[in-house]
C-alpha cells in the first residue's frame, strides 16, 4: 500500500477523504518550508512539523485516528517530500 493510500486510511469526516489529505499535505509542507528557515539540522526540522501538527491534530473531531497512530505515515510522507525537494534544489542543505 502506498503512503499516500496509507493516508487517506488515517483519515474520516464530513469531508472527502481526498480534500482533507489535500488539506494536511499542504500544512505539511508549509511547516517543512518554515522549518526549513528556522533551524539548521534535519532532527529539529523534524521536531518542529511533529510539535506543530500534534498541537493542532486534537482540534479536529473529523480525525479519526490518534496523533500517535498517524505519525509513522505522516513521518514517511515527509521524508518523500524532503526527497524531492532535495533533488529538485527547493532545500539547498541538508533538510528534515
Amino acid at each position: 500500500m502506498s503512503i499516500f493510500n496509507s493516508f487517506l486510511h488515517l483519515i474520516s469526516g464530513r469531508k472527502s477523504a481526498l480534500a482533507q489529505a489535500d488539506s494536511i499535505v499542504g500544512t505539511i509542507i508549509g511547516l517543512m518550508h518554515e522549518a526549513e528557515g528556522l533551524y539548521p539540522n534535519g532532527a529539529d526540522k523534524l521536531e518542529h512539523v511533529r510539535l506543530q501538527l500534534e498541537s493542532a491534530w486534537h482540534k479536529f473531531d473529523s480525525i479519526a485516528v490518534s496523533f500517535e497512530t498517524a505519525w509513522p505515515v505522516i513521518s514517511s510522507l515527509i521524508a518523500t517530500l524532503v526527497s524531492l525537494y532535495t533533488a529538485s534544489g527547493a532545500f539547498k542543505r541538508k533538510a528534515i
